[in-house]
């Protein structure tokens, strides 16, 4: 079973790539680092023949914004590279899925519904590697993130608990992942208080 056809695989690369690019041409007003640790469920796709629903991963990952760019008072859109580390599934039987490490550029917006609360909406895409077989797997990242900000959003340091939930559309088969991070930001014009 294939989750995404290449045709419109390859057409949504090329959009990524070009939306991924698109605030180096604005002047950038802050930088971020976001990391986190989570679930990672692979539901395995008809060819696979495995027994189980779903294999449980642990996941690994972060981004890096070097750009950040504020569209309005409540509407950021900020461009990066996001890397993942998805470890090994839990053993069931003698079937164990390999472990990945993952790399690409990603592109979220960022709405501040409240002071303390925003929620971000996040593309990357990346190729995967897996450990084992050396085997590339390129796939697609859709990642929607509510954040809680801990500090006052109009220091230059602003550091948010996050809880991103993403689906990873890949060509075998697809996952899902729930977790807990932490993004920090530095605002290059905030006073700061």
């Amino acid at each position: 079973m294939t989750v995404l056809p290449k045709k419109p695989l390859r057409t949504l690369i090329a959009l990524l790539f070009c939306t991924s690019l698109a605030p180096f041409l604005l002047p950038a007003e802050g930088i971020g680092v976001q990391v986190d640790a989570a679930w990672y469920g692979s539901v395995p796709s008809s060819m696979h023949e495995d027994d189980l629903p779903v294999r449980t991963h642990l996941s690994l990952g972060g981004t890096l914004e070097p750009i950040i760019v504020d569209i309005s008072d409540h509407l950021s859109i900020s461009s990066g590279l996001s890397i993942r580390y998805t470890t090994r599934s839990i053993p069931y039987g003698s079937v164990v899925w390999s472990p990945f490490i993952a790399a690409g550029p990603s592109i979220a917006l960022t709405l501040e519904v409240t002071p303390v609360w925003s929620v971000s909406t996040a593309l990357a895409l990346l190729g995967g590697i897996y450990l084992h077989t050396w085997e590339l797997a390129p796939y697609l990242r859709c990642a929607i993130t509510p954040e809680y900000v801990s500090t006052p959003q109009d220091a230059r340091h602003t550091v948010a608990v996050s809880f991103p939930i993403a689906a990873d559309l890949r060509t075998d088969y697809f996952a899902l992942s729930a977790g807990i991070g932490v993004r920090w930001y530095y605002d290059f014009y905030q006073e700061s208080k």
